[in-house]
């Protein structure tokens, strides 16, 4: 089996149960809540252990990942690690050049192979409703105390929120994203320090238009986490995807019809038949475009919304 190793619990570190589930075995953790395994006393002990294959890093500051994920690729271990990977391109293009260069994996937690992005992925694939011209994607989290003013905590609003919906134009919707524009609020639950909204506006290459819009004023008293919804619209139909929705809305000339939407990839078994051989890996520029698009993102919002190039791969 192959072995996994945490790093950091700040974020949505993988488990016990999740590890075993993806056919894998935790062998233990660092900085992490205690679990089944080795509890290593550093990370050099952790990334000098023969038996971690794969490191899950979730860094106490998200700024400081980067560093992190350099050191386990250094010592020849595969890399998971929460979102933002990297909050810089200069930060991403590091990690790119030195994960080609051992050859080793190397990605970000994604929530694009849940239901019901999977099913939608595969229609649009299929041609359900044409070109894809115009995508509308919403995330919103509750307002919470434990959020951070600092964004080199988390990522911030645009890195840590909009990423999904980044994530449902690139990944599910197989768009590259050219430009983008992005405005931000501090007004709401603490008002002018924390960022508590955003609107992004994106130029795709094939023509189409894309807006997110992304925030921490959904309430959590819904019964839901989070307030989701993905529109497609495309030059034969729409599809709508609301939250974790077990269906789908189809909208054609011939209709509306529902869609099954149940269908899901789980990440962690998609990076470890990625390690092993058994499908093969995405290209370094489709699996960080999405990164690629918060990060030009945020830097848009802190520039009054300038519209800003998304670099390509190193």
């Amino acid at each position: 089996m192959t072995g996994v190793a945490l790093v950091g619990q700040n974020g949505h570190q993988l488990d016990a149960a999740r590890v075993l589930a993806a056919g894998a075995q935790l062998v233990g953790a660092y900085d992490a809540p205690p679990g089944p395994g080795r509890h290593y006393p550093s990370l050099e002990a952790l990334l000098d252990d023969p038996a971690v294959t794969l490191v899950s890093i979730c860094a106490p500051r998200r700024a400081d990942q980067p560093a992190l994920i350099l050191r386990a690729l250094a010592a020849g271990k595969h890399v998971l690690a929460e979102k933002p990977l990297a909050m810089s391109h200069a930060a991403l293009d590091d990690v790119v050049r030195h994960a080609a260069a051992y050859q080793r994996h190397c990605y970000e937690m994604d929530s694009s192979g849940e239901a019901p992005y999977v099913a939608v992925r595969r229609l649009l694939a299929a041609g359900q409703i044409g070109a894809v011209v115009q995508i509308i994607a919403r995330k919103a989290y509750p307002y919470a105390d434990w959020r951070p003013d600092d964004p080199a905590v988390d990522g911030g609003l645009i890195m840590q929120a909009a990423i999904h919906a980044a994530r449902w134009i690139v990944q599910t919707c197989d768009q590259t994203v050219v430009r983008v524009a992005a405005h931000g609020t501090t007004a709401g639950p603490r008002p002018g320090v924390l960022m508590s909204a955003a609107g992004i506006q994106a130029q795709l290459a094939g023509g189409g238009v894309a807006s997110i819009s992304a925030s921490y004023l959904h309430r959590a008293e819904s019964g839901d986490w989070a307030d989701d919804e993905l529109r497609v619209y495309g030059s034969a139909g729409v599809i709508v995807a609301a939250g974790r929705a077990r269906t789908l809305r189809v909208i054609t000339a011939a209709g509306l019809r529902y869609h099954d939407a149940s269908a899901c990839e789980p990440m962690l078994e998609q990076v470890l038949a990625r390690i092993r051989g058994a499908v093969p890996a995405p290209s370094p520029r489709r699996q960080h475009h999405a990164t690629r698009v918060v990060i030009s993102a945020a830097e848009s919002a802190a520039r009054a919304g300038a519209w800003l190039a998304v670099p390509d791969e190193p």
